[in-house]
């Protein structure tokens, strides 16, 4: 069966989530990180639910579970926090 379009890059980012992740993304969910990657990437709800196959209102609602677990009120705040992941780093100043 192929994958539907786009999967890959999914996959592809899947694999490159990082296991030794800093204490304050420990209580993300494997699908909470998918979504503050492509968050971190500058994708808008909308964006997030196409590329997941989720719905736009399910993506929102993953966005909004993510602030209040990682304690912050914005986007960019979220992406600050997720910067280890799209850059590589080592992590939040915490």
């Amino acid at each position: 069966m192929a994958l539907p379009v786009g999967s890959s890059a999914v996959l592809a980012d899947l694999m490159t989530l990082r296991d030794d992740i800093p204490p304050v993304l420990e209580p993300l969910t494997l699908r909470e990180r998918e979504v503050l990657r492509l968050l971190a990437k500058g994708l808008s709800n909308r964006s997030i639910a196409g590329d997941l196959f989720i719905s736009p209102r399910t993506a929102e609602s993953h966005v909004q579970h993510i602030y209040a677990k990682i304690d912050v009120s914005s986007r960019a705040a979220a992406t600050e926090s997720a910067g280890w992941m799209v850059m590589g780093g080592s992590g939040p100043q915490t």
